[in-house]
Formats: C-alpha cells, sequence, structure tokens
C-alpha cells in the first residue's frame, strides 16, 4: 500500500476491498507510535479534524475485528 493509499483510508475512513489485508495488518501489526503518527500525517495533509480520523480509524478496526481493538481506549469521537 503506497503512502497515498493510506492518506486516502485515513482520511476517508473507506477501505476499498484491494487494500483490506493490508490496512487490517496495519491496524494490527504496526508500532502504535507509528500508527499515531501516520493519523497525525493524515491530518496534517488531509485538513480533516484528527479527532474525526481516529473516530474513524477506530470503526475500521472494529469492523475488521482488530486483535488490538480492546487494547485501544474508548473515546467519545463525537
Amino acid at each position: 500500500m503506497t503512502s497515498e493509499m493510506l492518506l486516502e483510508v485515513l482520511s476517508t475512513g473507506k477501505v476499498s476491498q484491494s487494500v483490506t489485508a493490508t490496512v487490517s495488518h496495519f491496524i494490527d501489526e504496526t508500532p502504535l507510535q507509528v500508527v499515531v503518527m501516520a493519523v497525525k500525517d493524515a491530518a496534517h495533509e488531509s485538513g480533516v479534524d484528527i479527532s474525526v480520523l481516529w473516530r474513524d480509524v477506530a470503526q475500521i478496526a472494529e469492523t475488521m475485528s482488530s486483535t488490538r481493538l480492546a487494547q485501544w481506549p474508548k473515546f467519545d469521537y463525537e
């Protein structure tokens, strides 16, 4: 997955079928520091509020039955 594809996923919250496995791996296997950095960068690049991106990441992780999801803090993203 290219950095542009990751930016698209993080800034829109939409995961195309062609990158589902890669996004799942990114959420479950990437060090959290890198995930945080990617979300911060996506917020900066896209102009989307970071709280919206975190809400979308949480929804993606839940949809993909993330094994890491249980370890993530629960926030009210609205």
